[in-house]
């Protein structure tokens, strides 16, 4: 979804129902296009995204979106990784959890129930409560 026409006219309100019916086919749950639409700005010439959404996906498939770019190399920190229990994304499958931790090899896995994939919109106290529980256990040892 790099582009989206809006008819002239619409109040901004209306341009917001129209992109959100828009974007219904590519983010059907709710919660997702509301966060998208966030990365949206106005200007003289219409909305815009705030990130390059063409070089993004232009890159999507290149060398900067693999895992060979980072072979070998560990990250031996404490890390954390949080995902949302009805996430489509996030599998929690051992042969991924082996992969991460041969990167990451202290992982901590917390998986917030009645979250999708993006948890952090989705449930925002729950996600920082489990933030904040691993900052400050970082800042005591």
């Amino acid at each position: 979804m790099k582009a989206a026409s809006v008819p002239e006219g619409l109040k901004r309100s209306e341009i917001r129902k129209h992109l959100d019916e828009y974007m219904k086919e590519v983010a059907p749950e709710v919660g997702i296009r509301n966060f998208l639409m966030t990365n949206l700005k106005i200007d003289k010439n219409g909305f815009k995204w705030k990130a390059n959404v063409e070089y993004l996906y232009d890159k999507l498939d290149s060398e900067y979106a693999s895992m060979e770019a980072v072979e070998g190399l560990e990250y031996l920190g404490d890390t954390i990784l949080i995902g949302g229990a009805n996430s489509d994304y996030i599998k929690w499958d051992e042969r991924d959890e082996d992969l991460m931790t041969e990167f990451f090899p202290f992982i901590e896995y917390v998986n917030i129930p009645d979250a999708g994939h993006w948890v952090h919109a989705e449930k925002p106290e729950e996600f920082l409560e489990v933030c904040s529980k691993f900052l400050n256990s970082q800042i005591q040892s």
